[in-house]
């Protein structure tokens, strides 16, 4: 094959985890001001955390560092009332739309819809729809133009298609762009930039590492594209991990192109494998000083006091699979990039309690007013000495409420509202919202045994597991066959007997789903209307066995599916060979097992279960020695 033709103004910069792609960002950035200070720079983070850490280390008027969504809903904001925005919003999620109204008025939306206009139908929306706008959600509110979080992101796609005075608009304001994280921003965000900047005097940088690809935002359509960009700058130097850690690291990752060399010595102690079929307290007690990183499914919830809260979240339809989020990102991050409105509100409270219970007032008073759009300002207003009075008499009733067994979520929020701790109305499109019915209903106890399980020094999680490194990390490895799916054992079978590496492995995964995609599996539900499209399902049955025959993660993770369908037809059978669940759960298995090796700073340890290895024992102890690990 022909070698792809490089793009002058386009880079692709390799940054594994350890490898200082912050300093990479933040250096590179000080010395073009330094070259061109007239210039303008735009530097996109991942998270508002890597916004605010960039920010203070570069000051400058002239470099914009922001979060994707926000720079987005920012950029296009002033044009989202204008009549030919409304226009292609109306046409983009037309069907959308028409689809919700034909939920009828059993639905509660569409009840207080016709309860405020009299009527619903697709032209009276239109005729009510003044203003398209981001409403920082998971999902959308299609009647009255509020986008969720992924649809505000296709949405923008959409308008700089559509409008191309926006990609000359980018271009010409900022001569330099990076997006951090590339590997977690999906295929919509990618070409906005990509496009605007083709064929321009400006220059677009992407960074990442895509073993840190632990979302669903990426579905792998951009990589041809990928393939035409600069890729001669490699951070090859890993500053985070002893060198025994970086050669553990480099012969998982399998591929030359992804070598790191390490900045630091060899680590006083070998990093361990530990298999066991103990776990209890006591036997954990000996990792008591290590970052533990354990896989928050529902059973951890269960564990926590919080399966309640977990079971109301996974049946919103927000946060049911494929969805980009899931209910493990809402109840595990406690910062400004939750992705849920409501528990960035209730994290906020916590955060705030959690200050006056060790009698940080003035902190307490300060973190209020900084989040003045959640706190009200006469809970906070302490100009005499009375105030003081009834700000801690206040305060004492909010951590009364805060630890009551009765209390439910709903019930807080409305004392928060109804005592002016927090803004009138803040809860309640949450409370009218049938969406959060169930939510609201759990008990605020376990919201509370949830927050305080968190904020413990050793509990880590491993979907947020692209952290900071820590000195001592002990690896939990664990299944889930719910949210997240992750099949850890079966990644560890397939690495026993196989050669394998994340490219190949991923590309398999990418052209998989494509090909399911391109199959009409509706007609799999009902069995009746299985039997009419049977032949032609077994044809594509025979031609996806006939396509993979020689790859391996096909032979392993799907194979003795589609033998067992071919042999014995019926829909049951059917839905299993279709499904792209198991090479998913086990390529994010792969990823997570890197990441988390890759947090260990000095000291390493992966616990396993002795139970689920039983099969394949012998050859774990082998392929773990090969890899680097001392075998306990």
């Amino acid at each position: 094959m022909a070698d792809v033709k490089k793009l002058n103004n386009m880079f692709l910069v390799n940054a594994p985890a350890g490898s200082g792609k912050t300093t990479f960002i933040e250096n590179t950035i000080i010395n073009l001001l330094a070259k061109y200070p007239n210039r303008r720079i735009l530097s996109i983070t991942y998270t508002n955390r890597a916004k605010e850490e960039l920010n203070s280390r570069i000051n400058s008027k002239n470099v914009t560092i922001d979060t994707i969504h926000s720079f987005l809903s920012g950029f296009v904001g002033l044009y989202l009332s204008k009549a030919e925005v409304i226009d292609l919003y109306l046409q983009v999620f037309e069907n959308k739309i028409k689809s919700l109204i034909d939920n009828g008025e059993a639905d509660s939306k569409n009840a207080r819809y016709i309860d405020k206009f009299g009527k619903l139908d697709f032209e009276t929306i239109k005729n009510n729809l003044h203003k398209v706008f981001y409403n920082e959600q998971s999902y959308s509110s299609y009647y009255y133009g509020g986008l969720s979080h992924d649809d505000m992101l296709f949405f923008c796609r959409k308008m700089f298609e559509k409008f191309a005075m926006l990609k000359k608009r980018l271009s010409n304001k900022y001569t330099y762009i990076f997006i951090d994280e590339y590997q977690d921003t999906s295929a919509d965000v990618l070409y906005i930039f990509y496009e605007s900047v083709l064929n321009t005097s400006s220059n677009l940088y992407l960074l990442g590492d895509k073993m840190q690809e632990i979302y669903n935002n990426y579905n792998g359509s951009f990589n041809t594209t990928l393939s035409k960009f600069n890729q001669e700058d490699d951070l090859c130097i890993n500053y985070r991990c002893s060198s025994n850690i970086v050669e553990i690291l480099n012969n998982l990752y399998n591929d030359e192109n992804f070598f790191q060399q390490p900045n630091k010595s060899c680590g006083k102690v070998n990093p361990t494998v530990v298999i066991t079929n103990n776990f209890s307290e006591a036997f954990m007690e000996q990792f008591k000083d290590y970052m533990q990183l354990y896989l928050f499914n529902r059973e951890r919830f269960e564990k926590i006091g919080a399966s309640d809260l977990h079971r109301a979240l996974s049946d919103m339809k927000a946060y049911k699979f494929p969805s980009q989020y899931t209910p493990v990102d809402v109840l595990t991050d406690t910062t400004n990039d939750n992705p849920d409105k409501l528990f960035r509100i209730l994290f906020c409270v916590c955060d705030f309690i959690k200050m006056v219970s060790i009698a940080a007032y003035g902190k307490s008073i300060q973190f209020a007013r900084e989040k003045n759009k959640i706190f009200s300002s006469s809970f906070t207003n302490i100009e005499f000495h009375n105030d003081k009075i009834i700000f801690s008499d206040k305060v004492q009733r909010l951590q009364e409420a805060y630890d009551s067994s009765v209390m439910t979520i709903q019930g807080f929020c409305e004392f928060l509202t109804n005592n002016e701790y927090c803004n009138k109305d803040i809860f309640l499109s949450f409370i009218e919202d049938a969406e959060y019915e169930k939510v609201l209903k759990v008990p605020l106890s376990q919201l509370h045994a949830l927050y305080a399980y968190l904020g413990a020094p050793s509990v880590s999680t491993q979907h947020g597991v692209k952290g900071e490194g820590h000195n001592n990390v002990c690896f939990i490895a664990e299944d889930s066959t719910r949210n997240p799916i992750v099949y850890m054992y079966e990644f560890f079978q397939l690495l026993c007997f196989e050669d394998i590496n994340l490219t190949d492995f991923q590309n398999f995964y990418y052209d998989y789903v494509s090909e399911m995609k391109s199959i009409n599996l509706t007609y799999l539900k009902p069995a009746k209307t299985y039997k009419i499209y049977e032949e032609e399902y077994l044809k594509y049955a025979q031609y996806i066995k006939n396509k993979y025959k020689d790859n391996k993660y096909f032979l392993f993770c799907q194979q003795k599916y589609y033998d067992k369908y071919l042999s014995n037809p019926n829909a049951t059978n059917a839905k299993e060979c279709f499904k792209s669940t198991k090479i998913q759960g086990i390529l994010w298995a792969y990823k997570l097992f890197y990441v988390g090796c890759s947090r260990a700073k000095e000291n390493l340890v992966i616990v396993i279960d002795e139970n689920k290895i039983t099969s394949f024992r012998k050859e774990f102890i082998e392929r773990m020695t090969a890899i680097g690990f001392d075998v306990s």
